[in-house]
């Protein structure tokens, strides 16, 4: 199954110092993202967001998968995630609400070292 991680997903890595790639392979799920977080991620490090850069460098370990239409980036992710039905890789409290609401697995970081999926 097919994990879309999203920009705070990618910024994991550096700011808990785990490997979200390597859990997510074990949790069964191939590490995917879409352009436009790829893009949001750009765009934080040409404003020197600590991690960015990071971030831009862990992406490349990602599948990219066509977006789905939408006009934000969360809406884009929740339509793709339903076109492919994948799961979401995310802490965002909003996007987790709207994801949860639509049916759609969530994938959260816990404790601050492990993801773990959260139950529909």
């Amino acid at each position: 199954m097919i994990a879309l991680l999203d920009t705070n997903a990618l910024l994991i890595p550096w700011h808990f110092k785990i490997d979200v790639f390597e859990q997510l392979i074990q949790l069964g799920f191939v590490p995917s993202t879409i352009e436009p977080v790829l893009q949001e991620l750009q765009t934080l490090a040409r404003r020197r967001f600590k991690g960015a850069n990071v971030a831009l460098s862990l992406s490349k370990r990602c599948t990219i998968v066509e977006a789905a239409d939408g006009s934000s980036v969360d809406e884009r992710l929740i339509n793709t995630a339903l076109k492919y039905k994948a799961a979401v890789v995310t802490n965002d409290k909003v996007l987790t609400h709207e994801l949860h609401k639509r049916r759609i697995y969530v994938i959260t970081l816990r404790n601050k070292r492990y993801l773990q999926v959260d139950a529909l």
